[in-house]
């Protein structure tokens, strides 16, 4: 369960100043030799009846390739003691391109959601998470802190809480306080299973069931228990499936991603 590399995804300039150090400082936390940096930039694909004439297409092309050039410079002295990937790219598919790269990788962050303002790839977090057959951890926009010390595990006796769970193993060495939660019915015994796959891997976890809360409500739940625990990361399967291309969610991941305000580790 060892991370040996993370992909780190930047969509804007903004991220590089806050996101980089704090995922330098997670890389030395987990032992992992470097990290891979990916900023993307989607153009349409160059057809006939494209809404941008071609000379338009091709000079709005190189700004973007300017400024991922840009951000580039400015990630490596933000890292200058640390191994750097660098990947940029200017793509019809962009999102299809980052899940490519991730082939290399451990553990993938991205920053949370956000609507406005983002001049490079509209790269969708839900849908990364649902095809990126790694886990990704959603971390805030505003300073960001990836060191954790009291952790939330939201389980489920699913596939994807059970990948989220061992997935979380190399993330909880340095957490004091672990609490493993479960909304809803759920049989005791998994959250004692829970426990003890942990504590097979040299985490002590507690365990609470909260079953006065429904499920459709589970995703409030976890953030408020989060915030009365005094959480810095919260754990959780990824529930959902494509659509004709539209991405659908449970109403946990759904929550979480438009309202949490701590990292996020998510695994689908």
């Amino acid at each position: 369960m060892a991370v040996r590399d993370i992909l780190v995804h930047l969509d804007a300039p903004g991220t590089v100043g806050s996101l980089v150090p704090a995922a330098v400082q997670l890389a030395r936390d987990l032992g992992a030799p470097g990290l891979t940096l990916a900023a993307l930039a989607e153009v349409p694909v160059r057809i006939s009846a494209a809404p941008l004439p071609f000379g338009l297409l091709k000079a709005w092309e190189r700004d973007l390739l300017d400024l991922i050039d840009r951000m580039e410079t400015r990630a490596r002295a933000a890292a200058p003691d640390t191994p750097i990937e660098w990947r940029g790219a200017v793509s019809p598919l962009a999102q299809t391109l980052l899940g490519r790269w991730g082939v290399r990788s451990d553990l993938i962050v991205m920053s949370s959601p956000q609507v406005e303002g983002v001049p490079l790839a509209p790269v969708d977090v839900g849908a990364a998470i649902l095809a990126a057959g790694r886990p990704v951890l959603v971390a805030p926009r505003l300073s960001p802190k990836l060191r954790f010390d009291r952790v939330l595990i939201g389980f489920k006796a699913t596939r994807e809480g059970r990948a989220a769970l061992a997935a979380a193993v190399p993330l909880l060495g340095r957490a004091r306080r672990v609490l493993i939660a479960s909304v809803g019915a759920a049989p005791a015994s998994d959250l004692r299973d829970a426990a003890a796959f942990l504590h097979g891997h040299g985490v002590r976890a507690e365990t609470t069931l909260i079953e006065d809360a429904a499920d459709r409500d589970a995703g409030r739940t976890l953030l408020a228990l989060a915030g009365e625990e005094g959480s810095d990361l919260l754990v959780t399967g990824a529930y959902g499936h494509s659509r004709t291309r539209e991405m659908v969610f449970g109403g946990v991941t759904r929550t979480l991603l438009t309202q949490a305000r701590l990292p996020c580790l998510m695994v689908h």
